[in-house]
């Protein structure tokens, strides 16, 4: 129980430390000439949203491909010591 506290405090640790960076990285500026301009000027260009969906989604089909491939594996471990 207390090990799980302990994850859990680091996990908060992270995302507090993650907002700090990005807080950061959407206030970043770039020089041009003597003026400064925001490096992101829009959302979007700071977060793709559906790039971060897409790419989430392949790594869930991969995952299934992995799940479904290991299960043929246990199949055949199975069929080869006698079980069902």
């Amino acid at each position: 129980m207390m090990e799980a506290l302990r994850l859990r405090n680091v996990d908060e640790d992270f995302a507090a430390h993650r907002q700090a960076w990005l807080n950061r990285e959407v206030q970043a500026e770039k020089q041009i000439g003597k003026q400064s301009k925001p490096v992101f000027g829009k959302f979007d260009q700071f977060f793709d949203y559906e790039k971060r969906l897409n790419n989430n989604s392949q790594k869930l089909e991969t995952t299934r491909q992995a799940e479904t491939f290991e299960s043929r594996i246990s199949k055949i471990y199975q069929k080869r010591k006698g079980g069902k």
